[in-house]
């Protein structure tokens, strides 16, 4: 069996074809399942004509193609939309480049996408929004303003932010619009602060560095590698009450003189004494340690951060010197 077939590249194919054939010769059943139309995105050069021309190499007593007609997992509205959209645009398309060599044969491509409506979601809604590029040189901008917009929008209407997918071209796009959510959401009323949420989780943009659990992970480490750090010891509070949720925590005063013992007022109590007792141990049971002593698990919003960082510390220590040093200088050059 071959899964999600359509992504085959040309030469992964023609390595599958003798093995495919050699398994026929032998009166065996060989099973492809694939998605014709996914073959346009052309994930590792794959070639849409090779799902297409399957047929060819099978007698017609053995080649059994069976589609799948029925969308179960769309919402009506949804299903409406798509075979109104894909019974369109194919002919438009083909239309439009008649002319091309060699022909592009949209239509025989999504001859199969009208899908049939079991009827058991109802509802659903689509919207689609143009944007002049003619009047408005700087579109990716335009759109950037107006996502902070629709985010509130949806969440008015009952959804949660972990209903709400961003579909981007690249990692860099993703950065981008992270980017622009967390700077919307340090800028914006204390009131949408309270009744939205901005925070965005993603394995290609998530963006560690700009995470506040993240960063109070590694003030921890900075101020167990040289206790006399006090920016570390400043950082250590000032991302604690961030990522524990204290909405004004920018408002906390940070002075040096009196940090160690103003800081136990918002620490779990003992944390000096656990800071002295986790310092030479490895780093992964550091990591695990303090995120279980400052109960960073309990808060939802941390949970991406954390498994992303635990990652990446898991890499770190098999990889090279585990040591609280050698990772916080990794770490400055990584990010």
């Amino acid at each position: 069996m071959i899964d999600e077939f359509q992504d085959t590249s040309i030469i992964q194919w023609k390595n599958f074809r003798q093995l495919i054939d050699n398994s026929m010769a032998q009166g065996f059943e060989n099973l492809v399942v694939g998605d014709i139309k996914q073959s346009i995105y052309r994930w590792r050069n794959s070639d849409w004509q090779t799902l297409r021309d399957l047929r060819k190499i099978v007698d017609n007593e053995r080649y059994i193609s069976e589609p799948l007609n029925t969308n179960y997992r769309s919402c009506s509205n949804i299903i409406r939309f798509n075979n109104a959209l894909f019974s369109i645009i194919p002919h438009r398309i083909d239309a439009e480049l008649a002319d091309h060599k060699p022909p592009t044969g949209f239509r025989e491509l999504y001859s199969e996408a009208v899908q049939n409506d079991p009827g058991n979601k109802t509802n659903g809604y689509v919207r689609i929004e143009f944007i002049d590029n003619t009047g408005e040189p700087d579109w990716q901008g335009s759109v950037l303003k107006r996502l902070p917009s629709f985010i509130e929008l949806i969440q008015d209407k009952g959804f949660n932010a972990s209903d709400i997918g961003i579909l981007v071209r690249d990692n860099n796009e993703g950065a981008i619009i992270l980017k622009e959510l967390i700077n919307y959401s340090l800028s914006c009323t204390e009131e949408k602060k309270k009744r939205y949420n901005y925070n965005v989780v993603s394995a290609e943009s998530l963006l560690l560095v700009n995470s506040p659990v993240v960063n109070f992970i590694i003030a921890v480490l900075r101020v167990l590698d040289n206790p006399e750090n006090m920016i570390g010891r400043a950082l250590m509070l000032r991302y604690y009450l961030l990522c524990t949720g204290v909405t004004d925590a920018e408002k906390i005063p940070l002075n040096s003189e009196d940090l160690i013992e103003y800081s136990a007022g918002y620490f779990p109590a003992g944390y000096n004494e656990f800071l002295n007792g986790v310092r030479y141990l490895p780093l992964w049971n550091i990591t695990e340690m303090t995120i279980s002593f400052f109960r960073l698990g309990d808060y939802s919003f941390n949970t991406a951060y954390l498994n992303s960082f635990q990652d990446i510390v898991i890499g770190n220590t098999s990889a090279r010197n585990p040591g609280i040093a050698s990772f916080l200088e990794w770490w400055e050059r990584r990010v």
